[in-house]
């Protein structure tokens, strides 16, 4: 009798104070995190944009993610490995292009 009691109490309690077992989760919405910069929704175009640019150069994407350039403009930037002549090691090219896909500069 006493453990239903102190069972019923303990209930009594989650229900007043909110905390359920079944209680959904809390969504946090706020401006920081819906204008965060560091959040890319199109850091997959990134690869593919890299992987064009790795066909075009002959070489191999290593690396690509998305950025800001320093005017803060979004680009993609992108590691390719080019083979070396005459069987010598592959060089590393580092460009940044911009996210619509446009003309590379190097970074």
């Amino acid at each position: 009798m006493k453990q239903n009691r102190t069972l019923a109490l303990g209930l009594v309690i989650a229900l007043l104070t909110g905390q359920s077992l079944f209680a959904a989760p809390l969504k946090y919405h706020s401006k920081i995190m819906r204008h965060n910069n560091f959040v890319q929704p199109i850091g997959d175009d990134c690869y593919s944009i890299g992987q064009d640019k790795a066909a075009e150069l002959g070489g191999e994407l290593a690396k690509a993610y998305a950025a800001s350039d320093e005017n803060g403009e979004p680009v993609c930037k992108l590691v390719i490995l080019v083979p070396g002549q005459y069987g010598s090691r592959p060089k590393r090219v580092q460009i940044a292009v911009p996210q619509s896909g446009g003309d590379s500069g190097g970074y």
